[in-house]
């Protein structure tokens, strides 16, 4: 989780929303964990109001679900329904 954590700090710097955050878009290469599948992910925007719903239900959280916003928070969410 560490190693996801801090792929996803890298985004942030750069400014990129994710939005689909799910074990199958997290690779093992040796001992690295990545971040992959960026098909629905915005860049340099922070917060989505009102936008297309995309991702998967199971891993959205619910303001997402809503489609009322999208922000880091809500990637965030995504890491921690990983975590556990």
């Amino acid at each position: 989780m560490e190693q996801i954590i801090a792929g996803y700090r890298y985004l942030l710097q750069l400014k990129i929303l994710h939005r689909d955050l799910k074990p199958p878009n997290i690779l093992k290469s040796g001992p690295n964990w990545k971040i992959c599948d960026f098909g629905f992910s915005v860049m340099g925007k922070r917060n989505l109001v009102g936008e297309i719903n995309v991702g998967t239900p199971a891993y959205m959280a619910p303001e997402s679900l809503e489609r009322t916003i999208y922000s880091p928070k809500t990637d965030f969410f995504s890491i921690g329904v990983l975590c556990y």
